[in-house]
C-alpha cells in the first residue's frame, strides 16, 4: 500500500473512531492484508452506523473530503453504501452499511484488529473476505474476484475450512468456492 494510501486509512479510521462508528476494512486493501497486495486507487470499508453517526463522521471529512450528504443518508437508509473522496488525493473511500443479515452480522463481529504500516485498523477475515468475494463474483462471473479467492486460499495460514464450508452453502456459492480449491 503507498504511503499517501496508509496516511488516509490512518486518518479515516481516526475519524470513524471519533464519530463513534465501527468499521471494518475490506476489498483490496484486505486482500493486501492477507498477504496479496493489489494496486488500487479506493479504500472500502464495512461500517456499523445510523444517520447521527454517519453526519458526524461526514462533520469530520468536511475540511478535505467531498461526501454527498444525501447519497450517504440514502446509503444508511436502503443498507447500501456511499462514497467520499479525500481532495487531496483524489483517492475514492466506499462506506458499505453493514446489512442486519446473519453472515453480515457474523462476519463483523469476527473482524480482527491488526496493524500494518503503523496504522490499527480492524480487518474483514480472510474466510469472510473469500466469502464476500465469491458472492461478488456469483453474478458477474468476475475472474478478478476468482483469482483472488484462489489466491487467499493458497496464501492466507490457517484458513477454517470448517467455517467456509457451513456459511458457502447458505450464501448460495458452494459451486464457486469448490472450484477455487488450492
Amino acid at each position: 500500500m503507498m504511503d499517501e494510501q496508509l496516511t488516509v486509512l490512518r486518518d479515516v479510521v481516526g475519524r470513524l473512531a471519533s464519530a463513534g462508528v465501527p468499521c471494518m476494512l475490506t476489498g483490496s486493501h484486505a486482500l493486501a492484508v492477507w498477504g496479496h497486495p493489489r494496486m488500487t486507487r479506493d479504500i472500502d470499508f464495512v461500517i456499523e452506523a445510523d444517520q447521527s453517526g454517519v453526519a458526524r463522521f461526514l462533520d469530520a471529512c468536511a475540511a478535505d473530503c467531498y461526501a454527498d450528504p444525501e447519497a450517504a443518508a440514502d446509503a444508511v437508509a436502503r443498507g447500501t453504501f456511499f462514497n467520499v473522496i479525500h481532495k487531496p488525493t483524489i483517492l475514492k473511500l466506499d462506506f458499505i452499511m453493514r446489512r442486519d443479515e446473519p453472515f453480515e452480522r457474523e462476519k463483523f463481529g469476527r473482524r480482527v484488529s491488526m496493524t500494518f504500516g503503523g496504522v490499527s485498523v480492524d480487518v474483514i477475515t480472510a474466510e469472510d473476505l473469500i466469502l464476500s468475494k465469491l458472492q461478488w463474483a456469483a453474478p458477474t462471473g468476475s475472474a478478478r474476484q476468482m483469482e483472488d479467492v484462489r489466491t487467499l486460499r493458497r496464501s492466507a495460514v490457517g484458513l477454517d475450512e470448517a467455517y467456509l464450508a457451513r456459511w458457502a452453502p447458505i450464501l448460495g456459492v458452494a459451486e464457486q468456492l469448490r472450484a477455487t480449491d488450492a
